[in-house]
């Protein structure tokens, strides 16, 4: 039999950490491999490592930086999917270059995991996500922004 295995990448931030519980939660996969920054600050990561308690042996961290070619490879070893969710977002400073700050080193960090896919033969299905991040900076002059999502009546 074979092991299902899903990664996914950004474990210690919000969305991610959610993805990954819901995975373990929903049988999403036999296991779950989650990358981080860092695993150093326990306090940032303690949510993921409550985790690891709650389903022992289902939950394994790993640490990758975005910006380095060549660390995504361990983690997806063996994985079938890869729940690409890691970039980088900065809360707390005030963002003076979007493009050079956020979207350049996104778009380099997802390039690396896809490098990373195209070197695992295991790897079936990648799901790239984005977030608010993408749209919303101090450079946005969107002062309403109108929904735009087709209405469907019953």
């Amino acid at each position: 039999m074979i092991e299902n295995i899903s990664l996914v990448t950004g474990a210690s931030g919000f969305i991610a950490s959610h993805v990954a519980q819901q995975l373990l939660e929903n049988g999403g996969g036999d296991r779950v491999h989650a990358t981080v920054r860092s695993t150093k600050n326990r306090k940032k990561i303690k949510y993921l490592l409550d985790m690891q308690e709650r389903w022992p042996g289902k939950l394994t961290l790993f640490e990758a930086d975005l910006l380095v070619a060549g660390p995504f490879e361990a983690p997806m070893k063996g994985c079938s999917v890869v729940y690409h969710i890691a970039s980088p977002f900065f809360i707390e400073n005030k963002i003076r270059a979007g493009q050079k700050e956020v979207v350049e080193p996104a778009l380099k960090g997802t390039q690396h995991v896809l490098d990373a896919v195209q070197k695992c033969e295991t790897v079936k299905l990648v799901v790239l996500t984005s977030s608010v991040a993408a749209i919303f900076g101090d450079n946005a002059d969107v002062l309403e922004m109108k929904n735009k999502t087709p209405s469907t009546s019953t």
